[in-house]
Protein backbone atom coordinates (compact mmCIF):
# COMPACT_ATOMS: atom_id res chain seq x y z
CA UNK A 1 0.00 0.00 0.00
CA UNK A 2 1.65 3.45 -0.89
CA UNK A 3 1.23 6.01 1.55
CA UNK A 4 0.16 9.55 -0.29
CA UNK A 5 2.78 11.79 0.60
CA UNK A 6 1.90 15.72 0.78
CA UNK A 7 5.56 16.64 1.05
CA UNK A 8 8.84 15.65 0.27
CA UNK A 9 12.57 17.61 2.02
CA UNK A 10 15.96 16.86 2.90
CA UNK A 11 16.57 17.68 6.16
CA UNK A 12 20.32 18.95 6.93
CA UNK A 13 21.68 15.47 7.25
CA UNK A 14 20.55 14.19 3.87
CA UNK A 15 18.12 12.39 5.26
CA UNK A 16 14.07 12.75 3.14
CA UNK A 17 11.11 13.27 5.46
CA UNK A 18 8.03 13.54 4.25
CA UNK A 19 4.59 14.22 5.72
CA UNK A 20 1.42 12.29 4.72
CA UNK A 21 -1.57 13.08 4.10
CA UNK A 22 -3.19 11.35 6.64
CA UNK A 23 -0.67 12.45 9.13
CA UNK A 24 -1.58 16.46 8.07
CA UNK A 25 -5.33 15.62 8.41
CA UNK A 26 -5.08 14.20 12.07
CA UNK A 27 -2.42 17.00 13.31
CA UNK A 28 -5.07 19.90 11.97
CA UNK A 29 -8.05 17.18 12.90
CA UNK A 30 -10.17 20.28 15.80
CA UNK A 31 -9.53 17.40 18.19
CA UNK A 32 -5.79 18.10 17.66
CA UNK A 33 -3.69 21.07 16.31
CA UNK A 34 -6.44 22.97 14.50
CA UNK A 35 -4.54 25.81 15.08
CA UNK A 36 -1.26 24.30 12.70
CA UNK A 37 -3.91 24.35 9.55
CA UNK A 38 -2.04 27.78 8.46
CA UNK A 39 1.36 26.55 9.33
CA UNK A 40 2.42 24.22 7.04
CA UNK A 41 5.14 26.25 5.06
CA UNK A 42 6.54 26.92 8.47
CA UNK A 43 6.53 23.07 9.75
CA UNK A 44 8.30 22.12 6.34
CA UNK A 45 10.67 24.92 6.75
CA UNK A 46 11.41 24.15 10.33
CA UNK A 47 12.02 20.58 9.55
CA UNK A 48 14.28 21.14 6.25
Amino acid sequence: MEVEKRWIVRDRYGNNIYLSEERWSHIIDPENHPEMADCEESLEQTIR
